[in-house]
């Protein structure tokens, strides 16, 4: 009657090494990879709404007005036919990843003809349930503080 050795240290802290990766695969496999993935599948893109994308692209130059560039990334935007609004510090998008980040790419590279250094900034706020249009989340605070807003 043989009994099994015991395990090394260092076979334990392989299969600890091996459990922990499991493991982060499990949660990314739960998270924001699992969402991504479901995003892409055309039979349950409906359960996950538009992400809302605020992004600002900065040509940096000397002299140079920047209002054509930006007119020039506008132009891009609204051609793309995603639901946008401007504001001062930078652009509203909503629509899906791949649509968002494909049309901030073609501003970006638009942009980036023309100047030898380029800044763009993203925030994504990507929400299972965000039904909501950029118009409503302003008014949602408003109702919370009571008065409205200049806008």
């Amino acid at each position: 009657m043989h009994s099994k050795p015991a395990a090394s240290p260092s076979t334990r802290s392989k299969k600890l090494c091996r459990s922990g990766r499991k493991s982060i695969l499990q949660t990314a496999k739960r998270g924001w990879k699992a969402s991504f993935r479901e995003r892409r599948n055309p039979k349950l893109r409906e359960t996950y709404p538009d992400m809302m994308v605020q992004f600002s692209i900065l040509p940096i130059s000397d002299n140079r007005h920047i209002s054509e560039p930006i007119a020039k990334a506008l132009k891009i935007v609204h051609e793309s036919g995603l639901e946008y609004k401007l504001t001062p510090m930078g652009t509203l998008v909503k629509g899906e990843w791949k649509e968002v980040m494909a049309v901030i790419k073609k501003c970006h590279e638009a942009v980036r003809k023309d100047y030898d250094r380029v800044m763009t900034h993203i925030k994504i706020d990507d929400v299972k349930i965000n039904e909501h249009s950029f118009e409503h989340k302003i008014e949602a605070v408003e109702e919370k503080a009571g008065i409205e807003f200049k806008k």
